[in-house]
């Protein structure tokens, strides 16, 4: 995956088009800001991470449909329900159920702070 997305980034850097990866190696602040190896790595995870969450909406929002089949029926009778159904879906059974939030600084609310949550070595994605 290393080698394609070394020869796709710099496909797009020397033919840019409208996209996102042609947008992140033409722009200076983003390429004078990230390494070559950093490149590669925002490439990867766009791909991954576009990939898992189509495949998590498609199956959860069938298996959805599949226990309300009375939704599976107006789709059926009513095509143009299938965009505020799609919406719906990505509220009701999202792709990605992790959300994690963090205080950035300490927050008081209602007689109770909520503290700023700072680094953890034993857990480095969280801050």
């Amino acid at each position: 995956m290393g080698r394609y997305f070394a020869a796709l980034l710099d496909a797009h850097q020397q033919m840019p088009g409208g996209d996102l990866l042609s947008a992140i190696v033409t722009d200076d602040r983003t390429r004078n800001a990230m390494s070559r190896a950093e490149l590669l790595t925002t490439a990867s995870l766009l791909l991954v991470a576009g990939h898992e969450t189509t495949v998590n909406l498609i199956t959860n929002g069938m298996l959805t449909l599949l226990r309300y089949p009375e939704l599976l029926d107006r789709i059926r009778r009513e095509p143009d329900f299938v965009i505020p159904i799609v919406e719906e879906l990505l509220r009701y059974e999202p792709p990605v159920h992790m959300l994690v939030r963090k205080a950035l600084d300490d927050i008081d609310i209602a007689d109770t702070t909520i503290a700023r949550r700072r680094h953890d070595p034993a857990r480095p994605g969280l801050r």
